[in-house]
Protein backbone atom coordinates (compact mmCIF):
# COMPACT_ATOMS: atom_id res chain seq x y z
CA UNK A 1 0.00 0.00 0.00
CA UNK A 2 1.00 3.82 -0.71
CA UNK A 3 1.88 5.60 2.54
CA UNK A 4 -0.63 8.56 2.79
CA UNK A 5 0.60 12.21 1.76
CA UNK A 6 3.02 11.40 -0.82
CA UNK A 7 3.91 14.58 -3.05
CA UNK A 8 1.75 14.54 -6.37
CA UNK A 9 5.06 15.26 -8.18
CA UNK A 10 6.75 12.23 -7.28
CA UNK A 11 6.25 8.67 -8.87
CA UNK A 12 4.35 5.81 -7.38
CA UNK A 13 4.90 2.45 -7.98
CA UNK A 14 2.23 -0.19 -6.81
CA UNK A 15 3.19 -4.27 -6.97
CA UNK A 16 -0.35 -6.01 -6.82
CA UNK A 17 0.57 -10.13 -6.19
CA UNK A 18 -3.05 -10.65 -6.36
CA UNK A 19 -6.52 -10.10 -5.94
CA UNK A 20 -7.82 -13.02 -3.64
CA UNK A 21 -9.20 -11.07 -0.94
CA UNK A 22 -12.15 -9.42 -3.02
CA UNK A 23 -12.69 -12.71 -5.22
CA UNK A 24 -12.46 -14.99 -1.96
CA UNK A 25 -13.37 -12.64 0.60
CA UNK A 26 -14.39 -15.52 3.19
CA UNK A 27 -10.69 -16.39 3.80
CA UNK A 28 -10.29 -13.17 5.39
CA UNK A 29 -11.43 -11.78 8.46
CA UNK A 30 -13.78 -8.66 8.44
CA UNK A 31 -10.49 -6.44 9.97
CA UNK A 32 -8.33 -7.34 7.27
CA UNK A 33 -11.16 -7.50 4.12
CA UNK A 34 -12.28 -3.74 5.18
CA UNK A 35 -8.59 -2.46 5.81
CA UNK A 36 -8.14 -4.01 1.94
CA UNK A 37 -11.37 -1.81 0.80
CA UNK A 38 -10.03 1.17 2.28
CA UNK A 39 -6.53 1.04 1.70
CA UNK A 40 -5.57 -1.00 -1.34
CA UNK A 41 -8.38 0.54 -3.92
CA UNK A 42 -6.87 4.02 -2.96
CA UNK A 43 -3.38 2.96 -3.44
CA UNK A 44 -4.22 1.04 -6.82
CA UNK A 45 -6.58 4.56 -7.78
CA UNK A 46 -3.43 7.16 -6.68
CA UNK A 47 -0.49 5.02 -8.23
CA UNK A 48 1.01 5.97 -11.18
CA UNK A 49 1.93 2.69 -12.77
CA UNK A 50 0.86 -0.88 -11.28
CA UNK A 51 3.27 -3.72 -11.23
CA UNK A 52 0.87 -7.01 -11.69
CA UNK A 53 2.60 -10.35 -11.24
CA UNK A 54 1.17 -12.28 -14.40
CA UNK A 55 -1.90 -11.05 -17.30
CA UNK A 56 -4.17 -12.90 -15.15
CA UNK A 57 -4.12 -10.80 -12.06
CA UNK A 58 -3.76 -7.48 -14.43
CA UNK A 59 -7.28 -8.87 -16.67
CA UNK A 60 -8.41 -8.82 -12.66
CA UNK A 61 -7.49 -5.34 -11.83
CA UNK A 62 -8.73 -4.11 -15.34
CA UNK A 63 -12.09 -6.18 -14.42
CA UNK A 64 -12.66 -5.82 -10.73
CA UNK A 65 -11.16 -1.85 -10.52
CA UNK A 66 -11.26 -0.81 -14.21
CA UNK A 67 -7.89 0.13 -13.68
CA UNK A 68 -6.95 0.79 -17.63
CA UNK A 69 -4.95 -1.30 -19.26
CA UNK A 70 -2.01 1.63 -19.93
CA UNK A 71 -1.42 1.74 -16.00
CA UNK A 72 -0.68 -1.59 -15.43
CA UNK A 73 3.27 -3.18 -16.59
CA UNK A 74 3.27 -7.25 -15.96
CA UNK A 75 6.30 -8.55 -14.91
CA UNK A 76 6.37 -12.10 -13.83
CA UNK A 77 8.14 -13.37 -10.38
CA UNK A 78 11.44 -15.31 -11.00
CA UNK A 79 13.26 -17.88 -8.72
CA UNK A 80 16.29 -18.99 -7.08
CA UNK A 81 19.45 -20.50 -8.21
CA UNK A 82 18.87 -23.47 -5.65
CA UNK A 83 15.68 -24.76 -7.31
CA UNK A 84 17.52 -27.16 -10.00
CA UNK A 85 17.36 -30.86 -10.43
CA UNK A 86 18.71 -33.53 -8.06
CA UNK A 87 19.44 -36.87 -8.09
CA UNK A 88 15.70 -38.23 -7.19
CA UNK A 89 16.06 -40.90 -5.58
CA UNK A 90 18.87 -39.33 -3.36
CA UNK A 91 16.35 -36.37 -2.75
CA UNK A 92 13.66 -39.02 -2.16
CA UNK A 93 15.61 -40.54 0.67
CA UNK A 94 16.75 -37.51 2.62
CA UNK A 95 13.10 -36.56 2.37
CA UNK A 96 12.31 -39.93 4.38
CA UNK A 97 14.62 -39.80 6.72
CA UNK A 98 14.33 -36.11 7.66
CA UNK A 99 10.66 -36.34 7.63
CA UNK A 100 9.82 -39.59 8.58
CA UNK A 101 7.42 -39.92 5.51
CA UNK A 102 7.11 -42.15 2.36
CA UNK A 103 9.91 -42.53 -0.36
CA UNK A 104 7.29 -42.22 -2.67
CA UNK A 105 5.25 -39.37 -2.70
CA UNK A 106 3.52 -36.87 -5.12
CA UNK A 107 3.83 -33.61 -3.78
CA UNK A 108 1.72 -30.26 -3.26
CA UNK A 109 3.08 -26.59 -1.83
CA UNK A 110 1.02 -23.88 -0.24
CA UNK A 111 -1.14 -22.63 2.83
CA UNK A 112 -3.95 -24.81 4.49
CA UNK A 113 -6.32 -22.28 2.64
CA UNK A 114 -9.72 -23.47 0.89
CA UNK A 115 -9.21 -21.69 -1.89
CA UNK A 116 -5.67 -23.92 -2.72
CA UNK A 117 -8.99 -26.78 -3.58
CA UNK A 118 -7.02 -29.75 -1.14
CA UNK A 119 -9.59 -31.59 -1.00
CA UNK A 120 -10.04 -32.15 -4.83
CA UNK A 121 -6.86 -34.00 -4.53
CA UNK A 122 -7.52 -35.37 -1.43
CA UNK A 123 -10.86 -37.04 -3.11
CA UNK A 124 -8.57 -38.26 -5.89
CA UNK A 125 -6.15 -40.06 -3.47
CA UNK A 126 -9.15 -41.30 -2.32
CA UNK A 127 -10.36 -43.01 -5.37
CA UNK A 128 -6.93 -44.53 -6.47
CA UNK A 129 -6.94 -46.16 -3.01
CA UNK A 130 -10.50 -47.71 -3.42
CA UNK A 131 -9.29 -48.80 -7.12
CA UNK A 132 -5.87 -50.24 -5.27
CA UNK A 133 -3.95 -47.66 -7.34
CA UNK A 134 -2.68 -45.58 -4.80
CA UNK A 135 1.50 -46.66 -4.22
CA UNK A 136 1.90 -42.91 -3.38
CA UNK A 137 1.81 -40.49 -0.45
CA UNK A 138 0.74 -36.93 -0.74
CA UNK A 139 2.55 -34.43 1.22
CA UNK A 140 1.11 -31.40 1.93
CA UNK A 141 3.37 -28.80 2.60
CA UNK A 142 2.38 -25.04 4.06
CA UNK A 143 1.42 -23.38 7.03
CA UNK A 144 -1.75 -23.36 8.10
CA UNK A 145 -4.52 -19.97 7.81
CA UNK A 146 -7.29 -19.07 9.69
CA UNK A 147 -9.62 -21.45 7.75
CA UNK A 148 -7.63 -24.33 8.15
CA UNK A 149 -9.84 -26.33 10.59
CA UNK A 150 -12.34 -26.56 8.00
CA UNK A 151 -9.94 -28.23 5.64
CA UNK A 152 -8.80 -30.81 7.63
CA UNK A 153 -12.29 -31.87 9.28
CA UNK A 154 -13.11 -32.73 5.11
CA UNK A 155 -9.34 -33.88 4.82
CA UNK A 156 -9.98 -36.34 7.95
CA UNK A 157 -13.58 -37.33 6.25
CA UNK A 158 -12.62 -38.36 3.60
CA UNK A 159 -11.13 -41.40 5.32
CA UNK A 160 -7.49 -41.59 4.00
CA UNK A 161 -5.03 -42.25 6.93
CA UNK A 162 -1.61 -41.04 7.71
CA UNK A 163 0.27 -43.41 5.09
CA UNK A 164 -2.12 -41.72 2.69
CA UNK A 165 -1.22 -38.36 3.23
CA UNK A 166 1.17 -36.58 5.10
CA UNK A 167 0.60 -32.47 6.79
CA UNK A 168 4.43 -31.26 6.93
CA UNK A 169 3.23 -27.47 7.88
CA UNK A 170 6.31 -24.92 6.77
CA UNK A 171 9.47 -26.78 5.90
CA UNK A 172 12.69 -24.63 5.59
CA UNK A 173 13.05 -22.55 2.36
CA UNK A 174 16.28 -24.78 2.09
CA UNK A 175 14.49 -28.42 2.02
CA UNK A 176 12.44 -27.33 -0.41
CA UNK A 177 14.10 -28.14 -3.61
CA UNK A 178 14.93 -31.66 -2.02
CA UNK A 179 10.87 -32.21 -1.29
CA UNK A 180 10.24 -31.21 -4.99
CA UNK A 181 13.26 -33.08 -7.06
CA UNK A 182 12.31 -36.53 -4.39
CA UNK A 183 8.73 -36.30 -5.59
CA UNK A 184 6.50 -38.07 -8.28
CA UNK A 185 4.68 -35.41 -9.18
CA UNK A 186 3.76 -32.15 -8.25
CA UNK A 187 -0.10 -30.89 -8.06
CA UNK A 188 -1.53 -27.85 -7.47
CA UNK A 189 -5.32 -27.70 -7.21
CA UNK A 190 -5.53 -24.30 -6.04
CA UNK A 191 -8.57 -22.05 -7.42
CA UNK A 192 -6.60 -19.41 -7.88
CA UNK A 193 -3.10 -18.40 -7.88
CA UNK A 194 -1.84 -14.53 -8.46
CA UNK A 195 1.20 -15.64 -10.09
CA UNK A 196 2.35 -19.43 -8.26
CA UNK A 197 5.88 -19.89 -7.74
CA UNK A 198 5.91 -23.33 -6.21
CA UNK A 199 4.46 -24.29 -10.21
CA UNK A 200 7.95 -22.70 -11.62
CA UNK A 201 10.34 -24.31 -8.26
CA UNK A 202 8.78 -27.62 -8.96
CA UNK A 203 9.23 -27.26 -13.17
CA UNK A 204 12.83 -26.23 -12.36
CA UNK A 205 13.69 -28.95 -10.27
CA UNK A 206 12.44 -31.18 -12.50
CA UNK A 207 9.05 -32.13 -11.79
CA UNK A 208 6.22 -33.18 -14.13
CA UNK A 209 3.00 -30.74 -12.76
CA UNK A 210 -0.74 -31.54 -13.00
CA UNK A 211 -2.56 -28.39 -11.93
CA UNK A 212 -5.63 -26.97 -12.15
CA UNK A 213 -6.40 -24.87 -15.11
CA UNK A 214 -7.42 -21.80 -13.50
CA UNK A 215 -6.51 -17.85 -12.93
CA UNK A 216 -2.82 -17.26 -13.74
CA UNK A 217 -1.81 -21.34 -14.06
CA UNK A 218 -2.05 -22.11 -17.97
CA UNK A 219 0.02 -18.50 -18.21
CA UNK A 220 2.54 -19.84 -15.92
CA UNK A 221 2.90 -22.91 -17.01
CA UNK A 222 2.48 -22.62 -20.70
CA UNK A 223 2.51 -26.70 -22.14
CA UNK A 224 4.46 -27.75 -19.66
CA UNK A 225 1.44 -29.12 -17.20
CA UNK A 226 -1.20 -31.32 -17.50
CA UNK A 227 -4.07 -28.90 -16.61
CA UNK A 228 -7.71 -30.15 -15.65
CA UNK A 229 -10.43 -28.18 -14.25
CA UNK A 230 -10.32 -27.91 -10.08
CA UNK A 231 -13.28 -29.66 -9.38
CA UNK A 232 -12.94 -32.70 -11.22
CA UNK A 233 -11.38 -35.29 -8.56
CA UNK A 234 -11.66 -38.14 -11.48
CA UNK A 235 -9.53 -36.11 -13.84
CA UNK A 236 -6.70 -35.86 -11.55
CA UNK A 237 -6.83 -39.48 -10.33
CA UNK A 238 -6.33 -40.23 -14.12
CA UNK A 239 -3.64 -37.30 -14.23
CA UNK A 240 -1.89 -39.03 -11.51
CA UNK A 241 -1.74 -42.60 -12.85
CA UNK A 242 -0.98 -41.71 -16.02
CA UNK A 243 1.91 -39.53 -15.26
CA UNK A 244 3.39 -42.19 -12.83
CA UNK A 245 2.72 -45.08 -15.48
CA UNK A 246 4.19 -43.12 -18.91
CA UNK A 247 7.65 -42.69 -18.87
CA UNK A 248 7.52 -41.29 -22.50
CA UNK A 249 5.00 -38.44 -21.32
CA UNK A 250 7.29 -38.39 -17.63
CA UNK A 251 10.58 -37.15 -19.57
CA UNK A 252 8.34 -34.73 -22.19
CA UNK A 253 6.71 -32.89 -19.62
CA UNK A 254 9.79 -32.35 -17.10
CA UNK A 255 12.36 -31.05 -20.09
CA UNK A 256 9.05 -28.74 -21.38
CA UNK A 257 9.35 -27.93 -17.59
CA UNK A 258 12.22 -27.15 -17.24
CA UNK A 259 12.81 -24.87 -20.79
CA UNK A 260 9.64 -23.22 -19.24
CA UNK A 261 11.12 -22.72 -15.69
CA UNK A 262 14.11 -21.19 -17.19
CA UNK A 263 11.85 -18.21 -18.22
CA UNK A 264 11.50 -16.97 -14.74
CA UNK A 265 14.42 -15.28 -13.22
CA UNK A 266 15.02 -12.64 -10.95
CA UNK A 267 17.51 -10.75 -12.67
CA UNK A 268 15.01 -10.28 -16.03
CA UNK A 269 12.45 -9.55 -13.27
CA UNK A 270 14.77 -6.46 -12.14
CA UNK A 271 15.74 -5.24 -15.03
CA UNK A 272 11.77 -4.62 -16.16
CA UNK A 273 10.88 -3.03 -12.57
CA UNK A 274 14.43 -0.79 -13.16
CA UNK A 275 12.90 -0.04 -16.85
CA UNK A 276 9.37 0.64 -15.70
CA UNK A 277 10.54 3.25 -13.10
CA UNK A 278 12.80 5.25 -14.84
CA UNK A 279 9.89 5.34 -17.59
CA UNK A 280 7.25 6.59 -14.84
CA UNK A 281 10.00 9.09 -13.27
CA UNK A 282 10.26 10.47 -16.86
CA UNK A 283 6.76 10.85 -17.53
CA UNK A 284 6.41 12.69 -14.33
CA UNK A 285 9.50 15.21 -15.01
CA UNK A 286 7.21 15.51 -18.27
CA UNK A 287 4.17 16.69 -16.48
CA UNK A 288 6.23 18.77 -13.81
CA UNK A 289 8.10 20.51 -16.44
CA UNK A 290 4.92 21.28 -18.65
CA UNK A 291 3.01 22.87 -16.32
CA UNK A 292 6.13 24.69 -14.81
CA UNK A 293 6.25 26.28 -18.41
CA UNK A 294 2.31 27.43 -17.95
Amino acid sequence: MLPRGLPSGIAKVLTIHDLLWPLYSEIADPFHRCMHWLFVERSVRQADRIIAVSQSTAADLQRIWKVPASKIEVIHHGIGSAYRPQDPQAASELVGNKYGVSRDYVLTVGTVAPHKNLTTVVKAMRMLRERGELPFQLLAVGARSRNSSRVLKEVWASGLMCEDIRFLGFVPEEDLPMLYSGSCLFISPSLYEGFGLPLVEAMACGVPVVASNTSSIPEVVGDAALLIPPTQPEAFAEAILRVSSDTDLRKAMIQKGLNRAAFFRWDKAACQLLECMRDVSSEKRSISCARGAQ
